[in-house]
């Protein structure tokens, strides 16, 4: 988890593209700088990982 808040801080990377994946996203390049733009969002202090997940979904929406 520590890398992912790492790389959506910085816009991308290896674990992003990942994810991506996971996603099904179709335009996965899209993804690093959606996550940077709301990463405060996405990434409360302390937060578990299902909460990450529970906040991903619900941006997205």
């Amino acid at each position: 988890m520590a890398q992912l808040r790492r790389e959506a801080a910085r816009g991308g990377g290896e674990h992003i593209d990942a994810l991506a994946e996971l996603l099904g996203r179709d335009n996965a390049p899209a993804l690093g700088p959606w996550m940077q733009k709301h990463y405060n969002r996405l990434f409360a202090p302390q937060q578990s990982t299902a909460a990450f997940v529970q906040n991903l979904q619900s941006a997205r929406s």
